[in-house]
């Protein structure tokens, strides 16, 4: 994966019939630029919540085994449909390269480990790689997940790893707003947030997907996913306005 890498996170709110059709084009226009681009993917609209049902009184151990197999039916269904428009992809099981503790249901990546393995199985891929978000498994072999914004934290840490040129977030919103715009009607995108920003405000990105773009500043942008120019940029402040 020599040409430009995109990491793009679809998250479960635009995993919907008819947002599902600018999935495909965010892709197909990143192939046109000549760029490389990676997907990761949360569960379908409500799975996760009726997986949750079903692993209820069960063992940690276990309730991250059946919680995860929502992230993998979705990466199947996607890789299906864009393969479906000859969009060449491969589904590559999370826990197959990510590597973790065994703190189940909030589990932390092993990175080093992690790093050699997603680089290793991506090196010589020449297909559109799909990935399961919030997923990862113990040395030992036991399924575990990543805890609260699990997929935000596998698409930064993947960025991380391959030195990506961008992670994008995508939305059915127009990135971070001013103000509620449900309350607000002139709330306005905020172009710029800075990694210290967004962890301050911990509502942004999780902190422990925020500390694996910090690795490499690799710049974030959370983007509409129907109109991708109304985003909002994270990254490093620009140098007038740090403070020493």
């Amino acid at each position: 994966m020599s040409k430009k890498i995109i990491i793009n996170k679809f998250g479960g709110g635009i995993l919907k019939k008819e947002l599902i059709p600018f999935i495909e084009k965010r892709i197909k226009d990143q192939i046109r630029r000549g760029c490389s681009p990676v997907i990761v993917v949360s569960a379908l609209p409500g799975i996760t919540d009726d997986l949750l049902k079903t692993a209820h009184g069960k063992s940690s151990q276990m309730k991250d085994k059946i919680i995860s197999a929502g992230e993998r039916e979705s990466a199947q269904i996607l890789a299906k449909y864009l393969c479906d428009l000859e969009i060449p992809t491969q589904v590559m099981e999370a826990e197959e390269m990510i590597i973790t503790d065994d703190n189940f249901g909030n589990a932390n990546i092993i990175y080093k480990f992690s790093e050699k393995n997603i680089q290793k199985r991506l090196a010589s891929l020449d297909k559109i790689p799909v990935i399961p978000g919030f997923i990862g498994k113990t040395k030992s072999g036991i399924t575990t997940t990543l805890g609260r914004g699990g997929t935000d934290t596998t698409a930064c840490f993947v960025g991380a790893a391959l030195r990506a040129d961008k992670v994008i977030l995508w939305k059915d919103v127009d990135g971070v707003m001013s103000a509620n715009p449900k309350i607000v009607k002139n709330a306005k995108t905020v172009p710029f947030v800075s990694y210290q920003e967004a962890e301050e405000a911990g509502k942004i990105i999780h902190s422990k997907a925020i500390q694996y773009v910090k690795m490499h500043n690799t710049p974030i942008e959370i983007a509409s996913l129907v109109d991708p120019k109304k985003k909002t940029e994270v990254g490093m402040a620009p140098s007038f306005l740090n403070t020493k």
